[in-house]
């Protein structure tokens, strides 16, 4: 899992590299950063940078999306990479926003595990 270390992220940071709120409710706040490129085939597609802030839990998500056109199925794709899939995250990041990987830590699954089920014991 990608997370913010300390939860952590300057709202300066989101405003210079165009984050905006996709969406905010009572438990989740999230930030998304749209980049627009073109796949091999010379078709448009999305990068997704998505940011989750966990309100109730004091916790953040990182994970990355892309949106292309298949030619296969002339209709456009949906990729989300987290869990298993988490490190093609990081080259796209790199990429179109180096300055957040200073702020990114990975936490292995038990890690993370083991920190939320201490937070509901308190």
């Amino acid at each position: 899992m990608i997370t913010l270390k300390k939860n952590k992220l300057p709202k300066l940071h989101l405003k210079l590299h165009k984050y905006k709120i996709e969406s905010d409710n009572k438990n989740v706040t999230q930030y998304v950063k749209t980049i627009v490129a073109k796949d091999i085939n010379n078709y448009g597609m999305f990068y997704y940078i998505h940011i989750f802030y966990h309100k109730k839990d004091n916790w953040s998500d990182v994970c990355v999306s892309t949106q292309r056109y298949v030619l296969d199925w002339e209709d456009w794709g949906y990729e989300f990479y987290s869990g298993k899939y988490e490190n093609k995250s990081f080259p796209i990041i790199e990429k179109y926003d180096k300055g957040l990987l200073k702020y990114l830590e990975v936490l292995e699954e038990q890690v993370y595990f083991k920190e939320r089920y201490k937070m509901y014991q308190k």
